[in-house]
């Protein structure tokens, strides 16, 4: 197993965004915006994951794996510079969060230990 490289992981098309609002707004209403920002993707992945539950399962996560890969897709400023480091997030991001909300769901555990990645990643 070869050893992470954090700095590029932290200097990725994906950080921009969280390191331009770290820097513009006071640390407490970007924590914020961060944490809403957060809460609504994982709160979508929750309430798609509430439709499909009766489809159990696999297939749920499934599809809540492949909407998420399709709303990268979607969202040209996310895969602009670099497409495959995105949809691997968004692939890597959408199977394991779907798999933990099915499997506990709760969201608040969630958006903080994202909120915190991103948050960290980036000051």
């Amino acid at each position: 197993m070869g050893q992470v490289n954090w700095l590029a992981f932290t200097c990725g098309p994906w950080a921009a965004h969280y390191r331009d609002t770290v820097r513009a707004w006071p640390p407490a209403i970007a924590l914020a915006i961060v944490a809403a920002e957060s809460l609504g993707e994982e709160g979508l992945r929750a309430s798609e994951l509430a439709v499909l539950r009766p489809a159990g399962g696999t297939l749920a996560v499934g599809l809540v794996f492949v909407l998420s890969l399709l709303t990268v897709r979607a969202h040209p400023v996310a895969a602009r510079r670099d497409p495959w480091s995105a949809l691997t997030a968004a692939g890597a991001l959408g199977a394991v969060h779907s798999a933990v909300l099915w499997a506990v769901p709760a969201l608040v555990p969630l958006v903080a230990a994202r909120t915190a990645l991103y948050v960290l990643a980036v000051i």
